[in-house]
């Protein structure tokens, strides 16, 4: 076998490997992102729903907010 080919076949090799890695290290992230995603729907809908319920110390609703109350959803949303 001509040595060149052999190189370009390992260095082919390794590169199919490092791709295939790759993949899967990009699969992974899709679901953590997707998973963070759900939480933080979730974490936001159990915040309204807090909220809007007056026996719940600390969740004051939106209406009663003044300009200094943080929200769940940001600071840059009181703006």
């Amino acid at each position: 076998m001509n040595p060149l080919t052999h190189r370009t076949g390992r260095i082919l090799a390794d590169l199919r490997r490092r791709s295939e890695e790759l993949q899967r290290r990009s699969d992974q992230l899709e679901e953590r992102s997707q998973d963070l995603g759900r939480k933080t729907a979730e974490v936001r809908q159990d915040w309204r729903r807090k909220r809007a319920d007056p026996g719940v110390p600390g969740a004051v609703p939106e209406e009663r907010e003044g300009p200094g109350a943080e929200s769940p959803e940001g600071r840059d949303r009181r703006s």
